[in-house]
């Protein structure tokens, strides 16, 4: 039997897109998994060939996914035997994350971000005399408060 390694993307709320994969050896045993930000599935089988070649493996490994972008990127790799799943059956890499999801929320948060500004329409015609009115009027509110005694 060859070593395995189960892996599919994560998205829970709170937190980055995560790859989750776990690798079992050629008995069947759990090796060690990782769950980091990736959203790439061609930098998700590389971090999954690394995981396998740092905990020994450098032979053939089968890669089970439910995700057809990772079953694609997978293809490619001449080291790989790729297997389609149901996402039933990798749903238990969903509740990993699920079950400790503080910690990845602390570790990993979801990145917000910040909409710009609106900016705000310059007025036209008649609203803009308007305007300039009323600026050189507060100008002159303004003037006379610092001592000086002008007439508006």
């Amino acid at each position: 039997m060859r070593p395995i390694i189960i892996a599919g993307f994560v998205e829970v709320e709170g937190v980055q897109p995560l790859l989750a994969a776990q690798l079992y050896g050629k008995a069947g045993d759990y090796q060690t998994s990782i769950a980091v930000p990736c959203t790439d599935p061609v930098m998700a089988v590389q971090l999954a060939l690394e995981m396998a070649e740092f905990a020994g493996f450098y032979e053939i490994i089968d890669f089970q996914t439910s995700d057809r972008g990772l079953f694609a990127s997978a293809m490619v790799e001449p080291d790989i035997n790729v297997e389609i799943l149901h996402p039933s059956d990798t749903a238990h890499l969903r509740r990993i994350i699920a079950d400790s999801i503080e910690v990845y929320r602390d570790i990993y948060p979801e990145e917000i971000e910040e909409q710009p500004e609106e900016e705000l329409a310059t007025p036209t015609g008649w609203r803009s005399v308007l305007v300039r009115f009323l600026q050189y009027l507060i100008s002159k509110i303004e003037s006379t408060e610092d001592g000086k005694s002008e007439e508006i």
